[in-house]
């Protein structure tokens, strides 16, 4: 790994955990230019209430903020997660002509399987920071399963099937002697 790379790649770990401890699915970006971190992004989807509120796509508002140019030519976008397709489009759209990943996402992974004109994707370039990657993802959706669980088990009381519960709850019948 390029050593820039695993310096940037960190930078983008440290975003996902700001992420996780939110309750945020685990992504942070950053986009680089001449060597220097030009943005930095974490997911904010729920707290934002906004379906694009994906890393990505607030490193991208707020690097062409900071450029005052929606055409990011002649920088590098790192993610913790292989992006996805609407994520895909949006570097595209912005020009940014490259992408290092951490860790694929078998679930939203589409970057470089859109035909056309992508940027060159590298998620070789971060491959020693896979299982960290992947690690953060997969520790927050066992969370969140176990979070939905409980939650589930908190609606099922009074003896009525709820949705969402395959369990019924109520009181039990006494067996006849």
């Amino acid at each position: 790994m390029i050593s820039g790379d695993n310096k940037f790649i960190q930078e983008a770990i440290k975003q996902a955990k700001k992420s996780f401890i939110k309750g945020e699915v685990p992504v942070g970006s950053l986009i680089v230019r001449d060597g220097k971190i030009i943005a930095r992004a974490h997911n904010m989807v729920e707290s934002a209430n906004d379906a694009t509120a994906h890393a990505e796509i607030l490193a991208i508002r707020k690097a062409s903020k900071k450029l005052r140019n929606w055409r990011l030519v002649d920088t590098v976008l790192y993610s913790t997660v292989q992006p996805c397709r609407m994520c895909v489009q949006a570097i595209r759209q912005a020009r940014i002509p490259e992408v290092v990943f951490g860790c694929r996402s078998p679930v939203q992974g589409n970057a470089g399987e859109i035909a056309g004109d992508t940027p060159t994707i590298n998620p070789a370039r971060a491959e020693g920071h896979r299982d960290e990657c992947s690690r953060l993802m997969k520790d927050f959706f066992k969370g969140a399963r176990k979070r939905k669980a409980d939650i589930t088990e908190n609606r099922c009381r009074g003896g009525e099937l709820k949705m969402g519960c395959g369990k019924k709850h109520g009181k039990k019948k006494k067996a006849k002697k």
